[in-house]
């Protein structure tokens, strides 16, 4: 029978490999990644559907990172919906963690995101008001409603939403070493435009060694029209 390390291993490669399978940004990482090669910078639009996906994987990431009732547990969860609408310059977000441990717990987000008009850079904020949080768990798991309490997930949530480019900037260069690209961001712009969203990055990466990144076609972008 096997063991519980080798049971919660192979949950978490089920989790990922599902979420690869229904999150993939290949053609915009494909895209990112020859920019930022060849140019220092790439520049583009997303539409509704791309950003879900690239926030999918943000959530995903920055829940890794929580520590559930003073444990040094990682926990095991999947974002199964994401749903982003665009409109008239602002993002509307609705999406669903699913905790598997330490704790089985349902955990719903709703917030819309607009744009920092106080910020000199262009970033994009947490809407005042629109923030709406709730919490499933099983009937009477009191160890679950203690240990959320604990990490107390909303103040982390409307923490990390206060700066978005900050948690882009955490979790896309990992995206793209999977295009053969290593380096580090260095400024990132994002703008919500009527029903997109313009962004700009910069930094600097390199191929990595012994691998070569292939050639697409991929339509010009702006600033990116050097010979």
């Amino acid at each position: 029978m096997p063991d519980k390390k080798s049971i919660d291993a192979q949950l978490r490669y089920q989790i990922k490999a599902a979420a690869a399978r229904e999150s993939s940004t290949e053609s915009l990482e494909q895209r990112i990644a020859v920019a930022l090669c060849r140019e220092g910078q790439f520049e583009g639009e997303i539409n509704a559907g791309e950003l879900a996906i690239i926030l999918r994987r943000v959530v995903y990431t920055l829940f890794s990172s929580y520590n559930f009732a003073g444990l040094e547990i990682q926990p095991i969860h999947n974002v199964p919906r994401m749903k982003v609408g665009i409109r008239n310059g602002e993002a509307t977000i609705k999406y669903l963690v699913h905790l598997h441990k330490p704790v089985i717990a349902f955990l719903n987000f709703r917030y819309t995101l607009i744009n920092d008009a106080v910020s000199v850079d262009k970033k994009i904020r947490l809407k005042r008001g629109s923030f709406k949080y709730e919490e499933r768990t099983r009937r009477l798991d009191l160890k679950a409603k203690a240990a959320l309490a604990a990490v107390n997930i909303k103040e982390l949530a409307m923490r990390e939403l206060q700066d978005v480019s900050h948690a882009i900037l955490l979790t896309l260069p990992d995206q793209l070493k999977k295009q053969a690209v290593t380096g580090k961001l260095e400024r990132i712009e994002l703008n919500l435009d009527k029903n997109k969203m313009n962004i700009c990055l910069e930094g600097v990466f390199e191929r990595t060694p012994h691998e070569e990144i292939p050639s697409y076609n991929v339509a010009p972008t702006a600033g990116l029209n050097k010979p």
